[in-house]
């Protein structure tokens, strides 16, 4: 079972579930996880995410860069903790043969990093509505990044996917 409620201002997913607390007696125990949401800039898609957010990498290959207008940061959700709200104004660009991207088609706003064979899809950091509680772990593609900027970050840099 799923429910929404307020706590401190943030909306919460509640899951319950069964457990045993004395032999042949079953209780419930609820998780609480904080849901993030967020849209793309004319709100024609929006989503929510029901997990906790992990620390997202910036990409610098020449797609992401393409894509993006600069470098891509984004996290990995696996897809049963997402929810796509509008999902009919998003296009789906395959930008290869192992992933597609996912993009507003009215503002042309890029949102999903989606590679159908694996069981996460990558939101773009910029589509989340406040506070991620998550920060920037990694740079990735670092060879292709733009010569118009430097990374100086202090945070690890590589030259594929580590």
């Amino acid at each position: 079972m799923r429910a929404f409620g307020p706590a401190t201002g943030r909306r919460l997913a509640c899951f319950v579930r069964p457990h045993s607390v004395v032999p042949g007696e079953i209780a419930l125990r609820i998780w609480r996880v904080a849901v993030k949401s967020g849209s793309c800039l004319c709100g024609a898609v929006k989503f929510t995410v029901s997990c906790e957010l992990k620390p997202p990498d910036a990409c610098h290959c020449v797609q992401c860069r393409k894509f993006s207008g600069h470098y891509s940061v984004g996290t990995d959700v696996p897809r049963n903790a997402v929810e796509i709200f509008g999902a009919e104004h998003v296009t789906w660009y395959h930008s290869s043969m192992k992933v597609r991207r996912g993009f507003c088609s009215v503002c042309g706003c890029s949102m999903f990093f989606d590679p159908p064979a694996k069981d996460w899809i990558g939101i773009s950091m910029g589509a989340f509505d406040g506070c991620t509680e998550t920060h920037v772990e990694l740079h990735i593609f670092v060879a292709e990044k733009g010569d118009y900027y430097q990374i100086c970050d202090g945070l690890p840099q590589y030259q594929r996917i580590p």
